[in-house]
């Protein structure tokens, strides 16, 4: 459910934003917005399961609502926020250095530049 959610938003273009704010507010807006949307389509998707299942519209609407969404919704909230940060951080920082930053061992000029500091 939640690749359909990104996959449809990212490919819709609906997660546009002003770029020239700090990574962080456009990474937790970009989270809420695919969390609304994640919420959205599950009650959707909950609502035909039960049409298909011969419940009536408002009683499929009624289960799919059923007491768990503001939890749900704050679970995926906050992986939201964990996955734009990493998706965010690569896009700004360009697939090929964050890769290196993430997975490279550091090399003596690096360690030399950070003031002797092994991390």
């Amino acid at each position: 459910m939640l690749s359909k959610v990104i996959l449809i938003g990212e490919l819709a273009g609906l997660a546009r934003y002003p770029e020239h704010k700090p990574l962080i507010i456009f990474t937790v807006l970009k989270a809420g917005m695919f969390t609304v949307r994640y919420v959205f389509f599950h009650v959707l998707e909950q609502t035909i399961h039960g049409l298909v299942h011969g419940e009536t519209f408002l009683h499929s609407v009624a289960i799919a609502g059923k007491g768990v969404i503001p939890a749900r919704a704050l679970i995926v909230f906050f992986a939201f926020i964990a996955f734009f940060a990493l998706f965010e951080t690569r896009r700004v920082m360009g697939k090929d250095e964050s890769f290196a930053s993430s997975w490279a061992a550091s090399s003596a000029q690096d360690r030399q530049m950070r003031g002797g500091l092994q991390f």
